[in-house]
């Protein structure tokens, strides 16, 4: 029993269980700082401790909801991206105040829902060119790549290129170091490929 768990008659081992969350808990913990910061929006948006405090609760809720309903070990957070619409594009352009902001929330979220339990979603999707959703993927993993780069200063604002080349110093040297060793432990298949990296170089 110390050793796994059975669940729909899957040996689920408990080590790699513990070892998957951890890794996953240490990837996405960013948008506990990322979120609140973006939904802020230089101080025009949500308030800072309610946002941390709403991001939390979003990511057990809907974790622990996709291990029970969907059986399958995704961490479910807010997405960067849709956040940003709100604040830069309803709060900050359009000059939408909070309530109306939640407002569009909440009835976009419903129509999202409405559309994930019937066949529209499907249909919707099947609409797209492959090529397209295929550029939306690499596009948010493009989007999480230029915020780790400017999180280390490897990129930094410039007003007449956007962004150029930070200076290199021990951050960057660290970040290039942990990068190589995902690299070479994922390489080889190794359990702790993320987990030891994210450590060390802590």
């Amino acid at each position: 029993m110390l050793h796994f768990l059975t669940l729909n008659k899957n040996k689920i081992h408990l080590k790699q269980e513990i070892i998957g969350g951890i890794v996953n808990f240490l990837a996405i913990a960013y948008i506990i700082a990322v979120n609140p910061l973006i939904l802020n929006a230089n101080g025009a948006g949500f308030p800072l401790i309610p946002s941390v405090t709403a991001t939390i609760l979003t990511i057990i809720i809907m974790t622990t909801l996709a291990s029970f309903i969907i059986k399958l070990p995704f961490v479910i957070a807010p997405g960067i991206g849709i956040n940003a619409l709100v604040s830069y594009t309803f709060i900050i352009n359009q000059k939408l105040t909070i309530n109306i902001a939640l407002g569009v929330i909440f009835y976009s979220s419903i129509i999202l829902f409405v559309l994930s339990i019937t066949p529209l979603r499907r249909i919707i999707i099947n609409a797209i060119p492959e090529s397209i959703q295929i550029a939306l993927s690499v596009g948010i993993g493009f989007f999480l790549i230029v915020i780790g780069l400017h999180s280390t200063n490897i990129i930094i604002p410039n007003s007449d290129t956007i962004v150029h080349l930070g200076k290199i110093n021990t951050q960057i040297i660290l970040c290039f170091l942990g990068f190589i060793l995902v690299s070479v432990l994922f390489i080889k298949q190794k359990s702790y490929a993320l987990i030891l990296p994210i450590i060390l170089i802590t």
